[in-house]
């Protein structure tokens, strides 16, 4: 793992511990330092998505449709707002 994987997984917190969990793997990563510190993180598993953080909001990219049917077709403030509909869709 990488010093920006690093950063990554530190800024998602539980997030990233409980995609683990659920069977979620990091397909790959960006990180830029210069740019606002924004990043995006690709995982693959029952579905496939990513994670942007974009000026400090995160977003999910996924189908569309999904995405508006779960409550994700937003930017969320923080991690903690994202996390519990990421969770929710991920799981039904």
């Amino acid at each position: 793992m990488s010093i920006d994987d690093d950063i990554i997984q530190a800024d998602m917190g539980l997030l990233f511990s409980e995609l683990h969990g659920l069977g979620y793997r990091v397909k790959n990563t960006r990180y830029d330092a210069q740019v606002f510190g924004n990043y995006q993180i690709v995982f693959v598993g029952r579905r496939a998505f990513v994670i942007v953080r974009d000026r400090g909001q995160y977003m999910v990219q996924a189908d569309k449709d999904a995405l508006v049917k779960a409550g994700l077709w937003c930017a969320f403030n923080s991690i903690s707002e994202l996390h519990p509909k990421l969770i929710k869709w991920l799981t039904v």
